[in-house]
């Protein structure tokens, strides 16, 4: 049952990214969230969407909102 959830997640992720490709024609993208820690498929990211580079946040899933915030209002407000 692990292997077919992994599968169809991989086949999700890949379907947006790839969407996501098309729509904008960006080389680079940052996939953040749950399953952006999904280590298996990041780690296919170069075979199976047209992304050149990936950036995917050491903290990705919910509590890198503290971290994003921190670094928000460092950038907008501390410089």
């Amino acid at each position: 049952m692990a292997s077919s959830v992994q599968q169809v997640c991989e086949d999700v992720i890949f379907h947006l990214l790839t969407a996501l490709h098309q729509k904008t024609g960006l080389d680079a993208v940052c996939v953040a969230g749950g399953v952006a820690q999904n280590s298996v498929a990041n780690g296919k990211f170069s075979r199976r969407t047209p992304f050149k580079r990936f950036y995917i946040p050491p903290a990705g899933h919910d509590a890198g909102t503290a971290t994003g915030a921190a670094l928000y209002v460092q950038h907008q407000f501390l410089q």
